[in-house]
C-alpha cells in the first residue's frame, strides 16, 4: 500500500507590521550594520554617548571604530545608561573606561596566546617577564640541570613565555601569556586592574624569585578569592577603612606630598612599601587588627564559595 501524496498549500509570506515604539534594542552583524540605510561609515563613529551619526542609532563594540580595546560588559553598561539618559531627558558623563579585555588565538606551531589589558597601558609601565619560550639558552641550561624539580621548572619554563606589566602605582595593567599550554582568559582579566600588593604581594615575590611562572603563580589557591566577583566590595571597604584611619591617613598625605614635589613613581612605591612592610608587616597593630578584621569577615560571608580557605574559629568560652 502507497500512501497518495497530498498537495499542501504554500506558505504564505509573513506579514510586515509596522509598530509605533520610542526604543528598539538589537545585536545585528557587521554587514547589516554597514548597510544601515542612516549610517555612511563602517567601522561606525560615534560620540562620547555613543551616538551614530543617525541621533536615532545608537552602536557600542567590536563594529564601532576604536572600541576594539574596551570590555564588552563595560561598553554594554554606559550604553544603556546613555539610552537611559535619553528615554528619561537626562544627562550622562562621558565614558571612564576601567575594566580589563582578554583576547587569545592559537597560533601557527600550537602555540597559545592571549592578553589582558587595561584600556590604555602606560609606556613607562614596568615588565615582569617569565619563561624561556624562544631563548636559545633553554635546551643547554636543561642539559645541565640535575635533580627532578630543577628538570620539571627549567622544562616548563622552556614551553612559555609570560610577562606581567605593573605601572608607578603598583597597578596591574597587562599580562601577555604565550605556550603551548592554553590558559584561561578570563580568570586572567580579572586580576588585571588589581593592586599588585593584592596579588600575593607579586611585585616583591617576582624580586625574591619566587615568581618562574606568572600563570601558574595566578593560578595558585590563593587567587581564587582576588577573582570572586565579591572581592571589590572587600576592596571598597578595606580603602574606606585605610582612608579613615589616622597611620593610613597620614601615610596617604605624605606620598600624595611626594608626587606634587616630583618625586618619580618608583621611590614614592618604596616609600610606600618602606612604610607598609611585607604583608603589612610594619603597619600598627590597631592598623594591622582593623584590616584583618575585615578579610576574616569576607572569607567567613563567602565561606561556601571559598571552601579553599580555613579559618579557625576560637572556642566558645565555657
Amino acid at each position: 500500500d502507497v500512501e497518495a501524496w497530498v498537495e499542501r498549500p504554500a506558505t504564505p509570506p509573513p506579514e510586515i507590521v509596522d509598530l509605533k515604539c520610542g526604543l528598539v534594542v538589537g545585536a545585528s552583524t557587521p554587514a547589516v550594520a554597514a548597510n544601515a540605510a542612516a549610517l555612511t561609515d563602517y567601522p561606525l563613529t560615534v560620540d562620547s554617548t555613543f551616538k551614530t551619526c543617525d541621533d536615532s542609532i545608537y552602536a557600542a563594540g567590536r563594529h564601532v571604530a576604536g572600541q576594539e580595546r574596551f570590555n564588552s560588559l563595560e561598553l554594554g553598561a554606559c550604553l544603556a545608561q546613555s539610552l537611559l539618559a535619553r528615554l528619561t531627558d537626562s544627562s550622562v558623563e562621558a565614558p571612564d573606561f576601567r575594566k580589563a579585555r582578554a583576547v587569545s588565538a592559537t597560533l601557527p606551531g600550537g602555540l597559545f596566546y592571549c592578553r589582558a589589558a587595561l584600556p590604555t597601558v602606560p609606556v613607562d609601565a614596568t615588565a615582569l617577564p617569565t619563561g624561556m619560550l624562544g631563548n636559545d639558552e633553554a635546551q643547554a641550561l636543561l642539559e645541565k640541570s640535575s635533580g627532578v624539580h630543577a628538570l620539571r621548572d627549567l622544562a616548563a619554563a622552556r614551553d612559555k613565555y609570560s610577562i606581567l606589566k605593573v605601572d608607578g602605582s603598583g597597578l596591574l595593567c597587562e599580562i601577555i601569556y604565550l605556550g603551548k599550554a592554553p590558559v584561561e582568559p578570563r580568570n586572567l582579566a580579572a586580576v588585571v586592574g588589581r593592586q599588585e600588593a593584592h596579588l600575593n604581594g607579586a611585585w616583591a615575590a617576582y624580586e625574591r624569585g619566587v615568581v618562574d611562572d606568572w600563570v601558574a603563580f595566578l593560578r595558585e589557591d590563593w587567587c581564587s578569592a582576588v577573582r570572586h566577583d565579591r572581592f571589590q566590595g572587600l576592596h571598597d571597604a578595606l580603602s574606606k577603612m585605610i582612608r579613615e584611619d589616622e597611620f593610613g591617613r597620614d601615610l596617604i598625605q605624605q606620598l600624595v606630598g611626594e608626587a606634587d614635589a616630583g618625586r618619580d613613581a618608583e621611590a614614592i612605591r618604596q616609600l610606600r612599601e618602606k612604610a607598609v612592610g611585607v604583608g603589612g608587616g610594619n603597619l600598627p597593630e590597631k592598623t594591622r587588627k582593623l584590616l584583618e578584621g575585615a578579610v576574616l569577615g569576607y572569607l567567613r560571608k563567602n565561606r561556601g564559595l571559598l571552601p579553599r580557605f580555613s579559618l579557625v574559629e576560637r572556642e566558645a568560652a565555657a
